[in-house]
């Protein structure tokens, strides 16, 4: 739930007839627009490995 969408401004060109809008557009977070896991753009969730001692993320154990 703390994936975010991109939004991006493309500048719009100048023509000898006048500057064309310039544009927005939205990018949906990759993992959220495609269902994977590993592709999100938010904050993962960090465990503890205590045999290890390292701090993982959940993520990386659920594939």
């Amino acid at each position: 739930m703390s994936c975010k969408t991109e939004t991006i401004t493309i500048k719009g060109i100048e023509t000898l007839f006048g500057k064309e809008d310039d544009r927005i557009v939205e990018k949906p977070c990759l993992g959220c627009e495609n269902k994977t896991a590993k592709n999100h753009n938010g904050t993962y969730v960090k465990i503890m490995n205590w045999e290890k001692n390292k701090i993982i993320r959940f993520v990386d154990i659920v594939n």
